[in-house]
């Protein structure tokens, strides 16, 4: 592999420069592990107060302790699954997330509420389609992959085309052509 250069990964609350520094520390960090890395050597190092990563996280244990608990109620949101039953295909079962969390701000929906309407379940497609771009920038050097990176080009040019069309529509037509 040529040489490196840090950037902040997709969704990520970094800055360049952030990314860079916190890179280049863990990078040493890591050079320095035998066995690979762990959050916790990275916290552990983080505790020195003249580390470059010390600032990123919160010392304060009483907003820490919030922030984590916000974390575990938005686990249980991301991990709880719900089995839905096809009305005209009872044999078929898709098991799919209880909640999902569009990027719009508008915290988490039910997924079936989402799937109702036309412009929710369009914003749903999107976040997946740019998940799946992530999913493909991250294990791009993995060449057994290929054709499952192709096949999702095919789909997001097919779904923003679609996506297109539909968004052109009045809302009242967007909400028959889904139904």
């Amino acid at each position: 592999m040529k040489a490196k250069r840090f950037i902040p990964g997709a969704g990520a609350h970094l800055t360049r420069e952030q990314a860079t520094r916190y890179g280049c520390e863990i990078e040493a960090i890591t050079a320095r592990s035998r066995d690979g890395i762990t959050p916790s050597d990275v916290l552990e190092e983080a505790k020195n107060s003249s580390s470059p990563l010390h600032n990123y996280f919160e010392w304060d244990d009483r907003k820490a302790a919030q922030r984590w608990r916000i974390e575990q109620a938005k686990y249980l949101l991301r991990h709880i699954d719900v089995i839905v039953e096809l009305e005209d295909r009872p044999e078929e079962k898709i098991i799919t997330r209880a909640w999902q969390c569009p990027e719009n701000g508008s915290g988490y929906q039910a997924t079936k509420r989402i799937m109702e309407s036309v412009d929710a379940r369009s914003l749903l497609l999107e976040q997946a389609l740019r998940e799946l771009e992530w999913f493909k920038t991250k294990y791009a050097i993995l060449q057994e992959l290929s054709g499952i990176f192709t096949a999702f080009d095919m789909l997001a040019v097919k779904s923003t085309k679609r996506a297109s069309r539909i968004q052109k529509r009045p809302s009242s037509i967007r909400q028959e052509a889904h139904a």
